[in-house]
This record gives C-alpha cells, sequence and structure tokens, in this order.
C-alpha cells in the first residue's frame, strides 16, 4: 500500500468543479465538490473493490498493444497466458471473472486456430479500440434468445446447437442472427436487434443471417463454449471445457 511505501497521502483527496453560467440576466458560479477515499482511508477496502469486467478489458488492451508493438513473440505471448492462469487462481472466489477469462483464452488474442494472420491483427486492432462492453463480447459472445416476445440470456454453450429458438449472438467484431427454418415474429425481432447494434458500433461489425447447419453456422459453432465433456465432443473441440477448467482452477487454489 502507499502507506507501506512511506509516503505522504491523504486518506481523502478532493477534486472540485466550477460550472459558470448565466440566468435571467444575472451570472452564477456553481462549485461541486467530490471526495474520493485513497488506500491510506480506512473506508476504502482495495481488495473489495475488484471489477472483474474492468481488469479483464485491461489485460486485453494491454497485451494486445504489446503484441501489435512486435514486443511479444508467440512463445512468449503463451507464457503470459501461462501467468494468467495463476491470475485466475487468485480470482477463483468470482465466477464472473473465470468466465470471461475462460473465453478469452481461446480468442486470437492467444491462439492462431481458426484465424488468418490478418484476421488476428485486425482483432487486436478492434480490441485496442473498443469500449468496455464490446471488448468483453470479444471475449465471451453474447447471446439474446428471442422466445415469444421474452428475451433470455442463456450461456453462450453447446446446448444453442440444436435449440431452433431464434437468438442473436454479439461477438464483438461480428452480430449474427441464428433460428430454425421458419418465419416469424421472433426472427424478425432478433434481426432488428442485430441490425441496430450493427449501425451503432464503430468499426462495423460483421453481420450474419444463417438458419441451423447452414454455411455460415459454423461460424456460430466455433464460438459456442463447452461447458463438460460432452459438449467439447459435440462442437468437436480440443479445448479442455469449462467446468473442467473451473475446477482445475479451484484445485490450485487449494494447493493440489
Amino acid at each position: 500500500t502507499i502507506r507501506d511505501a512511506n509516503e505522504n497521502v491523504p486518506e481523502q483527496l478532493y477534486m472540485q468543479f466550477q460550472l459558470n453560467y448565466t440566468q435571467n440576466g444575472a451570472s452564477y458560479v456553481h462549485v461541486h465538490t467530490k471526495i474520493i477515499p485513497t488506500s491510506n482511508s480506512p473506508d476504502c477496502l482495495v481488495a473489495n473493490s475488484f471489477n472483474p469486467k474492468i481488469e479483464l478489458v485491461y489485460l486485453m488492451k494491454s497485451i494486445s498493444y504489446q503484441v501489435l508493438k512486435g514486443k511479444f513473440t508467440t512463445d512468449q505471448l503463451q507464457r503470459i497466458r501461462y501467468q494468467l492462469d495463476t491470475v485466475a487462481v487468485h480470482k477463483h472466489k468470482s465466477q464472473e471473472f473465470l468466465k470471461y477469462y475462460y473465453g478469452l483464452r481461446r480468442t486470437p488474442l492467444f491462439t492462431t486456430r481458426n484465424a488468418s494472420p490478418d484476421e488476428r491483427v485486425l482483432f487486436l486492432h478492434q480490441i485496442d479500440h473498443s469500449s468496455i462492453e464490446t471488448s468483453l463480447c470479444y471475449a465471451l459472445p453474447t447471446a439474446i434468445q428471442f422466445q415469444f416476445g421474452k428475451k433470455l440470456t442463456p450461456l453462450p454453450s453447446q446446448d444453442l446447437l440444436s435449440d431452433p429458438t431464434a437468438t442473436l449472438v454479439d461477438g464483438g467484431f461480428f452480430v449474427g442472427v441464428r433460428y430454425a427454418q421458419q418465419d416469424s415474429e421472433d426472427i424478425e425481432a432478433a434481426k432488428v436487434a442485430a441490425k441496430l447494434i450493427v449501425d451503432a458500433r464503430f468499426p462495423e461489425p460483421v453481420y450474419i443471417d444463417t438458419v441451423i447447419g447452414g454455411s455460415q453456422d459454423r461460424f456460430f459453432k466455433s464460438k459456442l463454449i463447452p461447458t463438460d465433456d460432452h459438449g467439447a465432443k459435440l462442437l468437436e473441440t480440443q479445448d479442455i471445457p469449462f467446468e473442467n477448467f473451473v475446477e482445475l482452477v479451484e484445485k490450485r487454489s487449494k494447493g493440489d
């Protein structure tokens, strides 16, 4: 902490904002004061201020920047991934962090599988220039199902493979709609929602529209998470299933 470093930092910092404005011909000044507790404040518990989403996006942006600058070779990047596995062990109580970090390990940030060199470079640039919300979609795509006018947000796992429900998948750099071979109001609602995301985001993500089993359905399949051994077989992936990953992290946290 700052106190351990013998630095003289107060328990609180103050920031003031001054607003000058006129109303009915008269001039006014409004001053607002914001009190910011530091790590020397007894009211500021740094250990409890961990935000998994912010920390994960920070890792993504810092690593992608270093890769684009040519400071990390492929071997060095793999060593960094192993180091981040240790971070996951320390954060094993945060299921949210483990979920996003597991997805991040499978992206072009750490692997060249299923991505050409050009696609990988583009992916890294997109991480550097995207918001927190979009960056999180790179790590773990968001799935929204439209069913009888309602919206459901399931985990993008192998369970979606055979689910005929109209589903919007937001992977950050791609947005797509997947559905069975039939017309319905739910499919149209999913397409409208997907178009809104595409039009509002820059750089504009790739839009995919496919029926289950269609030529582009393989793209969705590669983004789904195998939650168990059965899911790994269905998705035909050699990635460790998510449940096994969580078990491994918990064992390492106990020193097993």
